[in-house]
């Protein structure tokens, strides 16, 4: 008896109500981004003997979160997720992985899959399907619809989601008022000519693949005639040149750098062009 009471009493110093406020770190907003799960996915897949085609990795938009949150809600009163939740998650849910593999394609009669997300598991899934059945967390899926329900009911999931979107609400994309990484006129030119040789190359497929098919699209027609710009995404070195996404041009766009008109601002800015036009709109108060 004596001896447990001295190992308990040695083991209250691992325990957390013994700790003083001094020994608690003071991080009211801790990062477990080392404890996610893909940093550390190519040692799960080595240690467990799996192929790489065994595991697919797919990309939730924000689109589609915003969609399951709102679904999600729901379900907490009705312990279920209702018919027209479950078609506008399906409707949202990305059709590729990052592989580029059909998602549609994963799911087929011999094919069971367990599925998490890289914040958390889904293990607190519990509902009931749109047959009336009850589904949880452990069970394997075989459908993207009983992928789009345990992503749903699950409050770990549902909460680790919505982490996200407000961090993301948080994190401001352009950057002009900090220093540029590079710090000489030579080093800029270099890694220009690079990304500008990268980028000419992705405007020749985009043309290439709006002409090719042939099938006469007038919204292709459209979008060669008026121009439009792309986002590309590159390496800091300028190499590695990846297309990101279209868009329109001009005054057809009502937000972003592509409002602008990049010649004649150039043509003002570097003094190019001597006579600067200044015009005024007033209501009329007629």
């Amino acid at each position: 008896m004596q001896r447990a009471l001295e190992q308990c009493i040695d083991q209250k110093e691992y325990n957390t109500y013994q700790h003083s406020l001094q020994a608690i770190q003071n991080n009211p907003n801790p990062t477990h981004s080392k404890l996610q799960l893909s940093p550390w996915l190519p040692l799960i897949i080595s240690s467990r003997n799996l192929a790489s085609s065994d595991i697919h990795i797919i990309i939730l938009p924000s689109s589609y979160c915003t969609t399951l949150l709102r679904a999600s809600s729901s379900a907490i009163f009705t312990d279920r997720i209702g018919a027209s939740d479950s078609e506008d998650l399906l409707d949202a849910f990305p059709h590729h992985t990052t592989s580029n593999i059909l998602v549609s394609s994963l799911f087929h009669a011999d094919k069971k899959w367990f599925a998490r997300l890289d914040a958390c598991s889904l293990k607190d899934a519990q509902y009931t399907n749109l047959s009336g059945s009850e589904d949880h967390g452990a069970a394997p899926l075989q459908t993207l619809q009983q992928l789009d329900h345990r992503l749903t009911s699950s409050r770990r999931g549902s909460s680790a989601i919505a982490r996200l979107l407000e961090q993301q609400d948080r994190d401001i994309q352009y950057r002009w008022h900090k220093p540029f990484y590079l710090t000489s006129e030579a080093e800029i030119a270099e890694v220009g000519a690079k990304v500008f040789d990268g980028v000419k190359k992705i405007f020749a497929d985009i043309v290439e693949m709006l002409k090719g098919d042939g099938d006469g699209d007038e919204g292709e027609e459209i979008l060669l005639g008026m121009g439009f710009s792309f986002d590309v995404v590159t390496d800091k070195d300028g190499g590695n040149v990846r297309f990101v996404e279209l868009k329109i041009f001009g005054a057809m766009t009502g937000c972003g750098s592509c409002l602008f008109q990049w010649i004649s601002d150039a043509r003002i800015l570097y003094g190019v062009k001597d006579f600067l036009e200044f015009r005024v709109a007033v209501a009329s108060r007629g």
